[in-house]
């Protein structure tokens, strides 16, 4: 019982872990979520294409592309990942509510991504991510 249990902890530390895919990934969506993410922090995170757009926006830009202060993150769930040695593709799902309709119960957004990671200089860096789906949730009528 003792052992299950170690193994457990061990289990938790790796998938939070900055040095597996799934806990980059976690930390990636917990930095843009934080709503304090500097771009050098968010550029040390990503890697290829992706890193080239970020480095091309103004820093007002980049300010409304990766802050979601607004947005209260309430689930991420990895769904699925195929790894090879160097690189891993993570389908994850999270889910999250605007602030100010956090107090009402019937709206809920889920979305599933698929990330496309690369591990260099003995880190996994996010080299891009692409939407799946998008879900919307409404109990109350939506208003435009």
């Amino acid at each position: 019982m003792f052992k299950l249990f170690l193994l457990m902890i061990f289990l938790i530390s790796c998938v939070s872990d900055s040095s597996s895919p799934e806990g980059s990934l976690k930390q990636f969506v917990e930095l843009n979520f934080s709503g304090s993410a500097s771009k050098n922090e968010i550029l040390s995170k990503i890697t290829g294409k992706m890193r080239e757009s970020f480095e091309l926006l103004s820093e007002d830009d980049f300010k409304k592309s990766t802050q979601f202060v607004e947005l209260q993150k309430q689930g991420f769930k990895v769904v699925s990942k195929n790894c090879e040695e160097k690189r891993c593709y993570i389908t994850y799902s999270l889910s999250f509510r605007d602030k100010s309709t956090a107090e009402r119960q019937g709206f809920h957004t889920e979305v599933k991504k698929i990330a496309e990671l690369h591990f260099d200089n003995g880190k996994w860096l996010i080299a891009d991510v692409s939407n799946v789906k998008t879900y919307l949730e409404a109990l109350d009528p939506i208003q435009p």
